[in-house]
């Protein structure tokens, strides 16, 4: 299947981040737009902005995945930042955003089932 993503955030030489990248060639989904976690990190504040943007969270560590259907960011805070902050308190890589759906962390299973539908 091809398509597209607006925004791609990764970071080089990171496996998940290389499985995405294997994930996307294969399946022929263009990115709009790239950002290296190497040259821009974000924090809280700034992915409280992107945040605004999408109506959903698909967040995977390891083979879990949680879906959260945000409602308001206030209320749902404590909630999403497990969700999408690593230990740094950066966003973690990889993180797509598509059809106002972000996606953190890599899991075949959600790309599949978010990207090719």
């Amino acid at each position: 299947m091809s398509g597209k993503i607006e925004w791609y955030y990764h970071r080089n030489g990171w496996n998940t981040c290389s499985k995405t990248q294997e994930f996307l060639a294969k399946n022929k989904i263009e990115v709009e737009e790239t950002l290296l976690s190497s040259k821009q990190t974000i924090k809280w504040e700034a992915a409280e902005k992107i945040l605004k943007e999408v109506k959903e969270v698909y967040s995977s560590r390891g083979k879990k995945t949680t879906h959260l259907k945000i409602e308001t960011i206030k209320k749902q805070k404590e909630e999403i930042e497990k969700m999408i902050l690593g230990p740094t308190g950066n966003l973690r890589a990889p993180s797509i955003i598509t059809g106002g759906i972000l996606i953190v962390g890599f899991n075949e299973e959600t790309y599949n089932s978010v990207l090719n539908s």
